[in-house]
């Protein structure tokens, strides 16, 4: 897909989807390496727990949209908002741990 020239792609596991069963982070991990691109992960997402798990594969999600979980009260977009902030900076700096001089 990336070699047409797709760089966007939402992917909604649509068995999770609308049931707030929580989310397969390996499912989008997955998605993300044959789409050669990050995703936008979608589906099954109930709290702050699923974003946090995301967050272990912060590399490959582009964003979550995370539905029923805001429109029920289990997560404001607030504390999603923060969630995903944090998960972006413990994936930035275990990247620049691995890797210290960039190269």
């Amino acid at each position: 897909m990336a070699a047409l020239g797709f760089r966007y792609l939402v992917y909604t596991d649509i068995a999770r989807d609308g049931m707030q069963t929580g989310i397969d982070p390996a499912a989008y991990v997955r998605m993300a390496e044959a789409f050669g691109h990050s995703v936008t992960a979608s589906g099954g997402v109930a709290g702050i727990a699923d974003i946090e798990a995301l967050g272990q594969v912060a590399g490959c999600i582009e964003g979550v949209i995370a539905g029923r979980a805001v429109y029920e009260g289990t997560l404001t977009v607030a504390d999603g908002v923060r969630a995903c902030d944090e998960a972006t900076r413990i994936a930035e700096a275990a990247a620049v741990a691995a890797n210290p001089c960039g190269l």
